[in-house]
Parts: C-alpha cells; structure tokens; sequence
C-alpha cells in the first residue's frame, strides 16, 4: 500500500477510529502494515489522535456502524483520493466567496508535520488565511512578522513562547516582532492571518 501524499479527512477519522481501539483485528492488522511501510503521514496522524483518545476508547463499549468504517478504512487504500470530489467552493461571485473546507485538500506546510489549507490570498496587502493543521510533535520554523499575524486554536495545544494556548485561545503578532519557538506536543487546529513574507530565521 503506498503512502500517502497529503492529510485527508477521511485519514484524520480512521487514525481516530484506529487510536480508539475500535477496528477489527483484520483492519487494525491492515493498517499496522500501512504504517510499516513508512506512511509519515498516517503515523502522525494516529500519534496525534493517540494518548487522551485511547484512554477515552477503554472507557466505552460503543463501536462505530460498520458501513462508516469501512467507508474510512478505503480511504486508507486511495492514497490519492479526496474527501469528496464536489467542489469546495460554493459560491464566488460579486465580491462574496463561501467555502466547504472540509471538502479542500490539505497541502504541505512550511516544515514536517504541518499541513494548511489556503482559504484566501488578498494580494493588495499581501496577506493569507490559513487552516494549519500540526501534527504531534511538529515545529513552526522560528520566524519574524513583516506584518500583523492573528493565530486563533480551534483544537489541541500550542506552545507559543513557553506559553500552551488551548482551543479558544488567540495569538496577535505585530510587524517585526519574532517567533522563537513555536509547537505542538499533541497536535492543534489552527486559523491563521499572516503576511505572505514572514522571514523564516534558522
């Protein structure tokens, strides 16, 4: 089974499925030999999801339907496929744009373990809103801010200049100021506004 190119949906609920301990034994077997392979995609995703949730799964009897598992597990088996092949723009006419996110692609981000989704470029103040999603243990490159940086947690933790920020929590950057160290022990679900050049310090 070949890796997989980029974090779908479908993946992120079946690495779910797999850290609650609610597969069977044939599909959990299915998807340890995924992993074997060297998928990095799919073992940062099952890390992620692990801890708290396998906890959580010893704590309950309930199983997902069988026709919803299977649906997640071919996902496994289509490194190639899409969430679902409608399109993810509703509307864009007129000056208004709606979005279905769910049904965009996640692309790779600046450095392992980060993967976003663009939901705007407005070029006239060169700036981007972003989902970014990182993964268990996944860096943001130290950087400095050519422009305001807004960051709001929608799930998980951030770790921000020592400081762990949790869903809820926002994050506002002025023009010039730096980035040190940026993480994710478990992984987090990020909305980001941010200037198209940030410069990345190593």
């Amino acid at each position: 089974m070949p890796s997989h190119r980029q974090l779908t949906d479908e993946i992120a609920e079946a690495a779910a499925l797999y850290a609650f301990g609610l597969l069977s034994e044939s599909e959990r077997s299915s998807i340890d030999r995924h992993l074997a392979e060297g998928c990095v995609i799919c073992q940062s995703e099952i890390t992620r999801c692990g801890g708290s949730l396998a906890v959580l799964a010893q704590e309950t009897a309930a199983s997902p339907p069988s026709s919803l598992r299977q649906k997640l597990l071919s996902s496994i088996e289509r490194p190639d496929s899409q969430a679902t092949t409608d399109a993810a723009v509703l509307l864009d006419t007129d000056g208004l744009t709606l979005l279905r996110t769910p049904r965009m692609e996640w692309m790779p981000g600046p450095s392992p373990g980060l993967w976003m989704k663009v939901l705007f470029e407005d070029s006239r103040n060169d700036m981007s809103t972003i989902l970014l999603r990182m993964g268990a243990g996944s860096i943001y490159p130290p950087h400095r801010h050519k422009g305001v940086e807004e960051v709001y947690v929608l799930e998980g933790e951030l770790q921000v200049e020592g400081m762990e920020l949790a869903a809820g929590d926002f994050c506002l950057s002025q023009p010039e100021s730096v980035h040190q160290s940026t993480c994710s022990k478990s992984g987090c679900l990020l909305l980001l506004k941010t200037s198209k050049h940030d410069e990345v310090l190593r």
